[in-house]
């Protein structure tokens, strides 16, 4: 996703020019993260995991990859855009597999796309950019993102006990609910 996410950041900062972006480097990726990163035409923080909340606190919105990230950038009250793409002959394996309408876990708890989801052939640049781009500009949908997030949070049990099993446990549910 790196070059995808290159371009559309280049597009960004030519919209908004004093932009500040920030890439956090997961652990055991940290070192090709960093080199891809500094080859880029313009200016990227590269975090270390360490300081990835701090980062995140900090950010007015993100792009990210589905995964882990996106229930970590909810819960640091941040308005998102996922992206995603996985190669050819998997996605069409798992599109007969998977009948899930989203791959965020709070988009599938709420069973809305609250974080917009752009999925393979979807994940362009543009499509990231102009989605990001309306988070940088209207502060007030970007916050109302963030709220929506968490009440989505919320249906997944945070708070309460063992996090991870709640949310296994709400997407099982939906899940059912779907095939019931």
């Amino acid at each position: 996703m790196t070059p995808v996410y290159e371009q559309a950041v280049k597009q960004l900062k030519a919209q908004i020019p004093g932009l500040e972006v920030a890439v956090v480097a997961a652990g055991t990726v940290a070192a090709d993260v960093a080199g891809r990163v500094a080859a880029w035409p313009f200016r990227a923080h590269v975090v270390q995991e360490a300081d990835k909340y701090d980062a995140m606190k900090a950010a007015n919105a993100a792009l990210a990859t589905s995964g882990t990230v996106s229930t970590e950038l909810a819960l640091a009250g941040v308005p998102m855009v996922i992206a995603y793409k996985i190669d050819g002959l998997s996605y069409v394996l798992m599109k007969r597999l998977v009948t899930a309408k989203h791959i965020t876990l709070f988009n599938i708890a709420a069973d809305e796309a609250i974080a917009p989801e752009f999925i393979q052939h979807e994940a362009t640049p543009q499509a990231l950019a102009k989605a990001v781009g309306r988070l940088l500009a209207d502060p007030e949908a970007a916050a109302d993102q963030a709220r929506r997030q968490t009440e989505a949070l919320d249906l997944m049990g945070r708070g309460g006990p063992d996090p991870s099993e709640l949310a296994a446990d709400a997407v099982l549910r939906v899940i059912a609910a779907k095939a019931g």
